[in-house]
């Protein structure tokens, strides 16, 4: 197993729980020494102190840091990344050989990042975030403002909002294509909202669906449940939801015959898949639209 020599694992730790601990502990036996970095925004209701000293306590062999960051979220604007990279060097302060995650972006990030580093024309793949989350993290913020104990299963969403994150999701896509290059990964679209909108109100959205109905992707990578860990990290619903939502998620993109792989196995099977399966959609080439008829 290979081993590095300054490692780093960094996230809001909003509380810190057991998934976050087996990631740093993780991370520590792979390397000489490891910054935890502990990164909050003014508007949070749990302390950047408090963190850090939580973190400190259950890891005295790591160097924790904290840092304030209350730049935007837009990952599809290189210099918005450049300013949260500026604010993560200054309080890391000195280069790292490795980075850690275990968030589910981690693996949509390595696939954008694994056409980056082909050059040329690839180098601005770009890969664009969940909205639906950061609206989550938002709500409960906003819950934990008004009672600090509250936690997710405190947090309820109605109809009227789920339209509002698809319109969002599809804007920050629709963004980040006329960027980059020839390929686009997205954590999630306006489609995989409407399937988020059955679980927490218990039936569909033709706002929703309308919305979805108006853009094209061309590919969907569906992850298999039973080969990803649930890591509880404070957003997440149970265990128990997995293969109901895995299944609903087959289920529709089934039904209205869009194209999808199941990737099966570890992260670098699922990786390898992935990279397989877009190089052949890539090979395809595209269609845009048929040529004028003849005249003579």
């Amino acid at each position: 197993m290979k081993r590095y020599g300054h490692g780093l694992v960094l996230g809001k730790f909003y509380p810190p729980h057991a998934g976050h601990h087996h990631l740093v502990r993780t991370a520590q036996d792979r390397c000489d020494r490891l910054t935890v970095l502990v990164c909050a925004a003014s508007v949070e209701s749990v302390p950047l102190a408090d963190r850090v000293a939580w973190m400190r306590e259950e890891h005295p062999r790591a160097d924790v840091v904290g840092a304030v960051d209350d730049i935007p979220v837009d990952l599809t604007d290189p210099a918005v990344w450049e300013a949260h990279m500026a604010v993560f060097r200054e309080a890391v302060g000195r280069p790292v050989d490795a980075v850690f995650t275990s968030e589910a972006y981690g693996a949509e990030q390595a696939l954008a990042g694994h056409y980056r580093r082909r050059g040329g024309v690839w180098a601005g793949t770009g890969w664009v975030a969940e909205y639906g989350r950061r609206y989550s993290e938002e709500k409960l913020a906003a819950a934990r403002a008004a009672h600090p104990a509250a936690t997710w299963e405190d947090v309820s969403f109605t109809s009227r909002e789920f339209p509002v994150i698809a319109r969002r999701q599809d804007a920050d896509e629709e963004r980040a294509a006329r960027l980059g290059s020839p390929v686009l990964f997205c954590d999630t679209d306006s489609f995989a909202t409407g399937i988020w909108h059955e679980r927490y109100t218990g039936g569909r959205s033709e706002e929703v669906e309308k919305t979805a109905s108006l853009t094209t992707r061309h590919l969907y990578l569906l992850t298999d449940d039973a080969d990803v860990p649930f890591e509880d990290d404070g957003l997440r619903d149970g265990p128990h939801l997995r293969p109901w939502m895995t299944g609903r998620f087959r289920e529709e993109l089934e039904r209205t015959g869009r194209r999808f792989l199941v990737v099966r196995g570890d992260r670098e099977q699922r990786l390898a898949a992935a990279v397989t399966a877009v190089d052949e959609l890539l090979a395809e080439g595209w269609h845009f639209a048929d040529p004028l008829p003849e005249t003579r």
